[in-house]
């Protein structure tokens, strides 16, 4: 820890997690002897007068609910460099750790923690506090079995002025209410409907709204319509079904109206199918570690997979010969490549599009964003640092370069497959496009090492052959002379780089893949789509930032019911991130 992330009167033992805004710490207090969980908002946000209200409406709204169910607060901290909210330390782990640990859960065991959360609700809402992103990262469950529900930084209090606008969308996309998706009004009902979203995920242990970026997954909000549970499940009641589906009603007037109706669903679901739920259930389930589920297939699916295996039995002999004959051609190659990737050429996009990670990192998508290399940079590339592949149509052409991957002790090597390539000429090729480089010079005799390290991380190619991924295990073995490095991250544009290895040497090669793209940090009031060089990206708000090829690029902000704001941007190479905070102009 920084002197600078260091709280008077708290000792910081490690970081929770990390969001756009804040950092949580685990933290203890010496004068109360307890644990505490910090979270604190960013220094450089410390003097933003928004970001300092809305944690002052947090830390109010935490103080006004106080209930079994959900995190407590027992501090608010502000000075001029420095805002902090001390919250009850909760000894356990959130329900989307739990998910990913245990994968779907039993029946009961949902219904418990359901109840858990339903009561916490109930609570808040009494309270005239809604919640707004119920999801299982906001839902804590103690090594006692008891469940609360924490993170109330986006919540709407009747009570407590607001600090967002009509028509801006607050939340997080995957467990967003249709109407919350649309920029509409937020009720209890939309808390409910992200309660579903996250029953669902409980008994099936799978995420019902998950596109390939932020606006994929709100548009799955709005239209898509999950498979009933009992389609998925055999051991699913019938009326727990019901209840779940109602939960994920699109419209509002659908959904039930309280907690109050959906509790009282709930016990007539247990009348009904009487079982255990309570908190014991939970303390069971998270002492028996291999307490999890596998999921029955329903009598149609089994009828489906019967289906599919028949048409499998048939196609065994083929796999077999295939295997064989694959078998054969591995044998008398000299290659050994790591089995979890099967393409084992440099993937190069000359598009440069930049692509979403999953989970909570991810980065907003950019599909159809102009090729770097069409650009004007006012500085072109360092050389010496790797330069973005260019696009050419010539016919590949297979490299003759031998590469190993080893570490001087004399550990297996991975060699790259011997063939055909005149001396000039080196190829790293695609599904959809391929990139002719010219080969500098043949290897002279000799053995040398190559250590490469990338930020944030790369697959290594050498000579267009898949070596890894950084960080590398060991060094790469190679015959010395002049080879091609090349780095392929989906997030950044492809670097390739030529580097002269001697014998005997060990060469480090270090990359930054930041140096290559422009990075923006957007925030608009009240909401926008975002449209990039003409193409459209994605609708505020979005919680990390927007990365884009180095060179100029066209931003527009469209909202119908304001003016639209338009602006050209340039971004060099090692430019910081902008910042762009806009207030959409009124239309006259």
């Amino acid at each position: 820890m920084t002197e600078q992330d260091q709280v008077p009167g708290f000792e910081l033992k490690r970081v929770i997690g990390r969001s756009a805004i804040a950092t949580v710490y685990e933290a203890y207090q010496p004068t109360l002897n307890r644990k505490a969980f910090l979270k604190k908002l960013h220094p450089q946000f410390a003097k933003d007068p928004e970001l300092r209200a809305r944690f002052e409406r947090e830390a109010q709204i935490c103080a006004r609910i106080k209930h079994t169910n959900l995190v407590d607060i027992f501090d608010y901290i502000t000075t001029d460099e420095q805002v902090v909210l001390v919250l009850e330390f909760v000894e356990g782990r959130s329900l989307a750790e739990l998910l990913k640990a245990k994968g779907p859960f039993p029946v009961n065991v949902a219904i418990a923690i359901l109840i858990g959360i339903l009561k916490g609700l109930a609570y808040a809402h009494a309270k005239g506090v809604i919640h707004r992103d119920l999801k299982p990262e906001n839902i804590l469950i103690s090594d006692e079995g008891i469940v609360k529900i924490s993170d109330w930084g986006l919540s709407l209090s009747h009570e407590l002025s607001g600090l967002t606008l009509p028509g801006m969308t607050v939340g997080t996309p995957a467990y967003m209410s249709p109407e919350a998706a649309s920029g509409g009004l937020v009720t209890v009902r939309s808390d409910l409907f992200s309660l579903g979203v996250t029953t669902y995920e409980m008994l099936t242990g799978k995420r019902i709204f998950q596109g390939a970026n932020i606006s994929e997954t709100l548009k799955m909000v709005l239209s898509d319509h999950p498979r009933r549970l009992q389609e998925l499940r055999d051991d699913i009641p019938s009326a727990l079904d019901r209840l779940v589906s109602k939960l994920l009603e699109k419209s509002p007037g659908k959904r039930f109206a309280s907690v109050g109706e959906v509790e009282e669903r709930l016990r007539a679901v247990l009348e009904e199918n009487p079982m255990k739920t309570d908190p014991s259930v939970i303390l069971e389930f998270l002492e028996v570690p291999s307490a999890t589920i596998e999921i029955t297939p329903t009598r149609s699916e089994r009828i489906r997979i019967r289906k599919r295996r028949s048409i499998v039995g048939a196609s065994v002999g083929a796999v077999m010969i295939l295997v064989a004959i694959g078998l054969f051609v591995l044998r008398t190659s000299r290659i050994h490549q790591e089995p979890e990737h099967a393409s084992s050429m440099l993937p190069v996009d000359t598009s440069y599009s930049i692509t979403g990670q999953a989970g909570q990192d991810t980065i907003t998508q950019l599909s159809g964003i102009q090729p770097a290399g069409q650009q004007t940079p006012l500085s072109p590339p360092d050389k010496t640092r790797g330069t973005p592949i260019e696009p050419a149509s010539e016919k590949p052409i297979e490299s003759s370069r031998q590469v190993s991957t080893s570490t001087t002790a004399g550990n297996d090597t991975a060699h790259a497959s011997p063939g055909k390539t005149p001396p000039d000429t080196m190829v790293v090729a695609s599904d959809d496009t391929t990139t002719r480089l010219t080969y500098l010079e043949p290897a002279s005799s000799g053995t040398c090492y190559l250590s490469i390290s990338c930020d944030p991380w790369a697959e290594v190619y050498i000579d267009d052959r898949r070596i890894g991924m950084t960080p590398l295990s060991q060094d790469i073995e190679l015959d010395a002379g002049t080879v091609r490095l090349g780095l392929k991250n989906p997030d950044f544009p492809p670097i390739v780089r030529e580097v002269k290895v001697e014998p005997g040497q060990k060469q480090r090669v270090s990359v930054n893949l930041w140096d290559y793209v422009g990075v923006i940090r957007l925030n608009v009031r009240p909401w926008a789509d975002i449209y990039i060089d003409g193409k459209y990206v994605d609708r505020t708000p979005v919680s990390k930032p927007i990365l884009v090829p180095l060179g100029w690029h066209d931003v527009r902000l469209v909202n119908e019911f304001f003016k639209t704001w338009q602006d050209t941007l340039v971004f060099n190479r090692g430019d910081p991130p902008l910042d762009l905070n806009i207030a959409l102009e009124q239309k006259e």
